[in-house]
């Protein structure tokens, strides 16, 4: 009678013990607010397509993509629980286009629906997945300086990676084993240092899409001296990886934020330059970059007769090339002509590296004119805002950095094969970013 008295306070004690730990539970579930979780999902999701974007982590999903389709989920959810709720203009106007664009593809080209996925949905997913994260100029500012810190890492790694430190060389590899020839070739032979990116064009992309950015945080940043740090990482990691358009991308995107805010004379261009180049000859020191600079290397000559290859046979090819094979006959006719330029050959290998002459070549002018179209309504919606803001505001600051920004993308798509609808989520993420930030009309609280 007393064992059987002994096992039933125990069973009730066991009981009141899970309960409370029950209530405890639900007491810090309830304390992590939506709008907590949703930045946390934001970071992991920006952490994820920027170093861990080429890596499974749940079936075929990358890191990446599983917190942008949660961000989604949530925003789905939300959007339920506020029947009044309304879509942003120019975020439905891009989703229509988008689609349209994916219809199209899809019916005339045949193209895959996985592919288009990648191309149309991604996007159409991050900007309104950010626009839900983001309520306030200060999480705008509070996001970028997340960015930031997170490609300044990478680049950190570029340039130890660059100094041929074994340790960053064996973390890049630790983090998945490229199989792509070509990508495999230039981590193994540490030809061009990657950082903590798939190799080092990804990088060059990140760096152009938040550089641009970091110019407006000094602006507006209480921790002015901190931002230019980071800055500085990025501009040694665009040197340490040899990239000659980031670094282009950079020097484009400080001018240009400059003279739309009537800060540029002839001394910051002096001083910005002066202290570019005393960057490029230390690293120099390990990678041989000034050498590279003055004698431009087989694959930055190659970039010139791939483009009047690809304008010869973008003006005979208005509705697209029909196969691989119609094109690679068309290559090898203009060959005859423009053969004799260095690296041109090397266009039957790796492409056009040029997007929207790869957009053009493949689906026709109709595309390629959509896709500029998209290029120009947002740039037209930043140019907008910049001029209905006021010079020396933080809001002037802001739109000027975002067109800087799209000088600096221009720059990089128009001499690699990535671009706005092509599978690029780097530069999605910032438009996501620019479309959500709401102008403030006073001066923001600073960081």
């Amino acid at each position: 009678m007393r064992s059987r008295l002994t096992y039933i306070f125990m069973k009730i004690s066991i009981v009141e013990v899970s309960m409370l730990v029950l209530q405890g539970m639900m007491g810090i579930v309830e304390s992590i607010k939506i709008r907590h979780l949703q930045m946390l999902l934001f970071y992991c999701m920006v952490v994820g397509y920027f170093y861990f974007g080429y890596i499974d982590f749940i079936g075929p999903l990358s890191l990446g993509v599983v917190c942008l389709i949660a961000l989604l989920l949530i925003f789905y959810l939300n959007s339920c629980m506020r029947p009044s709720v309304t879509f942003p203009k120019q975020h439905v106007t891009i989703s229509i286009v988008l689609i349209l664009l994916a219809l199209w593809l899809y019916v005339v080209e045949g193209v895959e629906i996985i592919q288009l996925l990648r191309r149309v949905g991604i996007p159409i997913m991050l900007i309104f997945a950010v626009k839900e994260v983001i309520k306030s100029v200060r999480q705008v500012n509070c996001i970028l300086v997340a960015i930031t810190i997170i490609v300044s890492i990478s680049c950190i790694v570029a340039v130890l990676q660059a100094m041929d430190i074994d340790f960053f060389w064996d973390l890049r590899m630790m983090i998945d084993a490229p199989s792509h020839p070509s990508i495999k070739s230039q981590i193994i032979n540490r030809v061009r240092a990657p950082g903590l990116a798939l190799f080092s064009v990804p990088l060059s992309y990140q760096i152009g899409a938040i550089f641009p950015f970091i110019i407006y945080l000094t602006h507006i940043s209480k921790a002015r001296k901190k931002i230019i740090i980071l800055g500085s990482c990025l501009v040694l990691g665009a040197l340490a990886s040899q990239s000659k358009s980031a670094v282009l991308a950079i020097l484009v995107s400080y001018i240009v934020f400059m003279k739309l805010n009537h800060l540029l004379n002839p001394k910051k261009i002096f001083w910005f330059i002066t202290i570019l180049l005393f960057l490029v000859i230390g690293i120099s020191c390990f990678n041989d970059l000034i050498s590279k600079i003055i004698k431009p290397d087989h694959a930055t000559l190659s970039r010139i007769p791939f483009m009047l290859i690809g304008l010869e046979i973008l003006s005979d090819v208005p509705f697209g090339v029909n196969s691989e094979a119609e094109l690679t006959n068309l290559i090898h006719y203009y060959l005859a002509y423009y053969g004799h330029l260095r690296g041109a050959r090397d266009l039957l290998l790796i492409g056009f590296h040029n997007c929207l002459l790869t957009v053009g070549i493949y689906h026709g002018w109709a595309i390629l004119i959509v896709y500029i179209w998209l290029y120009l309504y947002i740039f037209r919606l930043i140019y907008k805002a910049m001029k209905n803001s006021t010079i020396g505001s933080a809001d002037h600051y802001f739109y000027s950095g975002a067109i800087a920004y799209f000088c600096a993308y221009i720059i990089q798509s128009s001499t690699h094969n990535t671009g706005l609808t092509t599978a690029d989520p780097y530069d999605w993420i910032m438009i996501g970013v620019i479309l959500a930030y709401k102008p403030s009309q006073v001066s923001p609280e600073r960081l």
